[in-house]
């Protein structure tokens, strides 16, 4: 677009978010839609609704819907660190399920939270499908919705 001398805020908010392009990494427009068909439905624009409103009804940018991987946290061990979940934590307003990892093990201070906003203890339990791995010598935790 830079190329050819198109603003881009000007083109996600005429036809860039029904070509599926996402304004920023913080919001996708396939998540939101998928996440809040009605909006989809009625054709409105993912990003102005949430900036004009949906934020403060409880919608997210990045929704958590079936196929996406919401968190992958590295330097989890997985016979050391822990990353018992929580039923409803998070900033106001965006409390949910949440894990409190301690790197180091049991007793050594939370230093990795993750929250999933709006999602319940019993359906992120039900959900969600936690894994640890590592590439290239870094271990990490990935938690996938499998719906």
């Amino acid at each position: 677009m830079k190329a050819a001398g198109i603003n881009p805020l000007v083109h996600f908010v005429q036809p860039g978010w029904l070509e599926g392009r996402n304004p920023s990494a913080a919001l996708s427009v396939s998540r939101y839609e998928a996440a809040y068909p009605s909006l989809h439905d009625a054709g409105v624009n993912p990003c102005v609704d949430y900036l004009t409103g949906g934020q403060a009804a409880g919608r997210t940018a990045l929704p958590v819907v079936p196929g996406t991987a919401p968190a992958t946290k590295f330097q989890i061990t997985d016979s050391r660190s822990t990353r018992p979940w929580t039923a409803s934590d998070g900033a106001a307003g965006q409390q949910g399920a949440t894990i409190h990892s301690e790197l180091g093990g049991a007793g050594t201070g939370v230093n990795g939270s993750v929250t999933f906003a709006g999602i319940s203890l019993a359906d992120a339990l039900a959900k969600f499908t936690v894994t640890t791995s590592t590439v290239g010598g870094n271990a990490y935790l990935n938690i996938a919705y499998t719906g």
